[in-house]
């Protein structure tokens, strides 16, 4: 098979996927960085030149400012339904233009499965290697709950998604569009913890023995605990969200990764998202495994 071939021939811009779509169709992307925002730019495009109504786009904490999250044009048009909102998403449902799905997020992929259907599954994906595949990158975790559920799968390839190794991937010859948009990925500014954060961390991180697993949150109390977790040894990650902190602990040799039960030797993450170490780190590193919600949350799996 010549995977260059079909790539070329799947080939398109955001413009003509975005004349593909129809009227009352059903999109979803993974969380964060996983939105191809330049597809959905282009379908509001048209719903401003009223060539297009009626979509519904799903999404999990929308951290691109989509040009429908504040063009009037696509008030009542594009219809945003937010798994997990941040700040863009939470402003339209406090104005009454975006509805919210409730669940746990371990819950997402199951609630894909037997409930909702999708005509596409948008995704950034990282560029396609010499047997056709293209990787997720970063994002994990309702991945392949949605390519099982929806009928069409749309890329956004772009050269700066980190390529993970043990991580969703997907086959050229199951695509059915793609474009291109190398743009730089998002990245968010490390937090600096103040004394109270930083006390906070020290008096967290003595009740952690060594060994421990651990899954760590964002913000500036999870980074100082990172901070106050630097002399211990023979730390786990077996997380929801890969932090920088997170980096912090692999790379002073605190976390190893080698007594956990599950995936020893390896840190496991639903999606990475935060400082370019992040990207970078992930990047071709068989050490990482960004997995879906409902394993990598799964208390079976994590005992």
């Amino acid at each position: 098979m010549d995977f260059k071939k079909m790539y070329g021939e799947k080939l398109k811009t955001p413009e003509e996927i975005a004349e593909t779509f129809s009227p009352g169709y059903k999109v979803m992307s993974d969380i964060a960085l996983a939105s191809p925002h330049a597809v959905l730019n282009a379908v509001c495009r048209r719903v401003k030149e009223k060539k297009l109504s009626d979509i519904y786009v799903h999404g999990c904490l929308d951290i691109y400012p989509y040009e429908f999250f504040r063009e009037p044009a696509a008030a009542g048009e594009i219809h945003y339904v937010s798994w997990f909102s941040n700040g863009f998403a939470r402003k339209l449902i406090n104005q009454g233009r975006a509805d919210v799905m409730p669940g746990s997020y371990h819950m997402y992929p199951g609630l894909i499965d037997d409930y909702v259907e999708f005509d596409a599954v948008l995704a950034a994906v990282s560029p396609m290697d010499e047997h056709g595949y293209f990787s997720f990158g970063l994002d994990g975790s309702i991945t392949e709950a949605l390519m099982r559920k929806s009928k069409r799968i749309i890329l956004e390839v772009n050269s700066h998604m980190p390529r993970c190794v043990c991580g969703p991937l997907v086959h050229i010859s199951n695509v059915d569009m793609l474009c291109e948009n190398d743009e730089p990925l998002i990245e968010m500014p490390e937090t600096e913890a103040d004394e109270t954060s930083l006390k906070i961390g020290r008096l967290i991180a003595e009740e952690i023995p060594d060994g421990a697993c651990l899954q760590l949150g964002i913000g500036s109390i999870p980074d100082a605990v990172g901070y106050a977790l630097k002399g211990k040894k023979h730390l786990g990650l077996h997380t929801e969200m890969l932090t920088s902190s997170m980096i912090d602990l692999i790379e002073c040799g605190a976390v190893d990764n080698t007594r956990k039960s599950v995936y020893p030797g390896r840190t496991l993450a639903t999606f990475g998202f935060g400082s370019r170490r992040i990207y970078d780190y992930v990047d071709n590193n068989p050490a990482v495994a960004i997995l879906p919600a409902d394993y990598v949350n799964d208390p079976a799996v994590i005992a």
